[in-house]
């Protein structure tokens, strides 16, 4: 079975147009004002804050994972393979149900 893996620049620039949607209704909103109170170097301490989780944390959170993953279940290597992307990043995140094909535990959300 051949899988679509997804391109790291798209991955990364899907990200990066996260956050910046969420800066922009931060910024349209006008609420930050009020509460927050920053400096030249809290400027500069947000974009290495930035910069550090794009370049180092989130290539070294995937890498390990899949190291971790491939050592303690190699049996599970593309498991998930036969899922859309949505039904994927569901799973994934353990908050929306599975479509019953596989076993993978929900969180099932107070009510």
């Amino acid at each position: 079975m051949e899988t679509n893996r997804m391109n790291p620049l798209l991955q990364n620039l899907l990200i990066v147009s996260v956050m910046l949607g969420f800066a922009g209704m931060e910024w349209a909103s006008r609420r930050y004002k009020a509460t927050v109170h920053a400096s030249a170097d809290d400027t500069k301490l947000e974009l290495a804050m930035f910069l550090s989780l794009i370049a180092v944390a989130q290539p070294l959170a995937i890498l390990v994972t899949g190291k971790l993953s491939g050592w303690l279940m190699p049996e599970q290597r593309d498991a998930l393979a036969h899922l859309p992307w949505w039904a994927i990043g569901g799973t994934a995140s353990r908050t929306a149900p599975c479509c019953g094909r596989c076993t993978a535990p929900t969180i099932r959300q107070p009510t």
